[in-house]
C-alpha cells in the first residue's frame, strides 16, 4: 500500500521504492573544464526480474509518492562537478518477481548502439545494480 491510513492506494502486484543517487563525479574531468553544469541524457530505467521481464516506473504511483513526501529531483537535474542528488522511483511490479535488479541506460538506440565500446552497443553487456530491501519495503506498506 501506498499512502496514508485514510488515503490508500494499492499496487496491482507491490510497490517497489528505489532511491538513486546521482553525483558528479570531479574526478572524471579535466581541471581546466571549469564548474559549469553537465545535464544528463535521457535515460531508461526499468526493474528487471529473473526471467528478464522488465518494468518501468509507474507514473501513478510516482505521482502520489511525490504528494505524500514532495517531489524528489528529477534524473535530469543538471549539476557541477561534486554535486549530487536521490531521484526516488516507484515501481509496480507482480507480487512474484524475484531477483530484481535495476536497469539505467540511454533512452535512446542510434547511433549509441553503433558505437564500439558503448554500454548500449551490441556487443557490450548490460550493467545491472543490486537492490537491497530496506525497511519500507520488506514492511510491505510505505507511509
Amino acid at each position: 500500500m501506498l499512502g496514508d491510513e485514510l488515503h490508500q492506494t494499492a499496487a496491482t502486484g507491490r510497490f517497489v521504492i528505489v532511491h538513486l543517487k546521482t553525483w558528479f563525479d570531479p574526478s572524471t574531468i579535466s581541471p581546466h573544464r571549469g564548474n559549469g553544469e553537465l545535464s544528463p541524457g535521457l535515460r531508461r530505467i526499468v526493474l528487471v526480474d529473473r526471467h528478464g521481464t522488465e518494468f518501468p516506473p509507474s507514473a501513478s504511483a510516482q505521482q502520489l509518492l511525490a504528494k505524500l513526501h514532495g517531489a524528489s529531483t528529477p534524473i535530469t537535474q543538471p549539476l557541477r562537478p561534486g554535486e549530487s542528488y536521490v531521484t526516488d522511483l516507484v515501481f509496480d511490479i507482480p507480487s512474484d518477481a524475484r531477483n530484481l535488479r535495476l536497469f539505467v541506460g540511454d533512452g535512446y538506440d542510434l547511433p549509441d548502439r553503433l558505437l564500439i565500446g558503448h554500454e548500449d552497443s551490441y556487443l557490450h553487456k548490460k550493467i545491472y545494480l543490486a537492490l537491497t530491501a530496506g525497511d519500507s519495503i520488506s514492511a510491505g506498506r510505505v507511509p
